[in-house]
């Protein structure tokens, strides 16, 4: 968003392995506000065909996709790398899982000190995704009207283990979260120890 070129942000990364969606969400804290902005792939083949029952056509303008039936992520690098010579990114979490992947590896030798590795186990989940949901009953958390990721956080549903952790899940496959669990990983960066701004250090509040 041109407004909000050259401005602070912290990104957070889902990935899929092969037909899934996969999403990039940054978000940043500007004007007493947290403005979500995400993207998000998915393979050509995957889009046209839609997936059980949701058609993917009507989101032309919010997907971007990849040539073939299976995600090419290079192309996600390309997009993410794009986007750092428009915005101040601090930190980019993604998930260990992915750690190995190309992907992952063409980033950290452009944004050497950017990138995180990040554990989206539970008790890794539970802070951010607390903070997130406050946000939004604060009404602080804005976007700008992206169908897919309203769509997404529509689907989201909340675990919760015996010591009171919780986690974005959903209850049917073909709901997607990949946004959602995303921006919670933004915001984990955002509450994530060392940033002078952070109110969370002063709270002794961390994620990772």
């Amino acid at each position: 968003l041109p407004s909000l070129a050259g401005c602070k942000c912290w990104g957070g990364l889902d990935l899929a392995r092969t037909t899934d969606f996969n999403a990039f969400v940054l978000v940043f804290n500007e004007n007493e506000k947290f403005q979500v902005v995400p993207y998000f792939w998915l393979p050509e083949e995957v889009y046209k065909r839609g997936d059980r029952g949701i058609d993917y056509l009507r989101w032309n303008d919010y997907i971007l996709r990849t040539p073939g039936d299976i995600v090419e992520h290079s192309f996600i690098a390309d997009k993410i790398l794009e986007l750092s010579r428009v915005y101040d990114i601090q930190g980019i979490n993604f998930d260990r899982n992915m750690a190995y992947a190309n992907l992952i590896q063409v980033l950290k030798d452009e944004l050497t000190d950017k990138m995180y590795d990040f554990n989206q186990s539970i008790a890794y989940m539970s802070e951010p995704t607390k903070e997130f949901e406050r946000k939004v009953h604060q009404q602080t958390i804005v976007h700008d009207g992206n169908p897919v990721i309203r769509w997404q956080l529509s689907n989201v549903s909340i675990y919760t283990d015996t010591t009171g952790n919780i986690k974005i899940t959903k209850d049917k496959k073909e709901k997607k979260v990949d946004g959602p669990v995303a921006a919670v990983m933004a915001l984990a960066g955002w509450m994530k120890p060392g940033e002078e701004d952070n109110i969370y250090n002063k709270r002794g509040v961390y994620s990772v």
